[in-house]
């Protein structure tokens, strides 16, 4: 008899089988960002949901980064003030802690940044929804259509 068939809200929600669903579209900012870090957000996700590398998938992802840019710009705002080096109480000049947190911070930006195409290299190596692959010169050779070659008579098996 076959399997039952599901309703069509059903399978509107579960989507493709074979492919992650995910909801394209508006994604919205998390509350629990900074000001600044809501300000980062509102400037890279229309952009990235224009590209559709944005979706409700990613939302965690993107608060990550927004969130590590306003701690970056607030280790930039100390440093600018207090300058990047203490000196100690045996008279030594220090590197303050807050360059070495800041380092890390711009490291983790940098692996969200890749992660979205947002840095020129990572970028080239993508492909982005609706975009055709570009094609090497190998993939054009084999996707040519064979040629049917005439059969020769006295040649061949009989």
């Amino acid at each position: 008899m076959g399997h039952a068939k599901k309703p069509l809200r059903s399978v509107k929600l579960d989507g493709d089988p074979g492919k992650i669903s995910s909801t394209v579209g508006l994604v919205v900012c998390p509350s629990w960002l900074s000001s600044t870090a809501k300000a980062e957000w509102k400037r890279v996700a229309p952009r990235l949901t224009k590209l559709g590398l944005l979706t409700s998938l990613d939302r965690s992802i993107l608060a990550g980064y927004c969130a590590y840019y306003a701690t970056r710009c607030k280790f930039d705002a100390i440093l600018k003030e207090g300058g990047s080096t203490y000196v100690g109480v045996d008279g030594r000049e220090r590197q303050r802690s807050e360059v070495r947190l800041l380092v890390d911070c711009i490291a983790l930006m940098k692996r969200c940044c890749a992660d979205y195409g947002m840095i020129p290299s990572p970028r080239g190596r993508m492909s982005f929804p609706g975009q055709k692959e570009p094609l090497d010169q190998m993939d054009e050779i084999l996707d040519r259509p064979k040629k049917k070659r005439p059969i020769q008579k006295g040649r061949g098996i009989p």
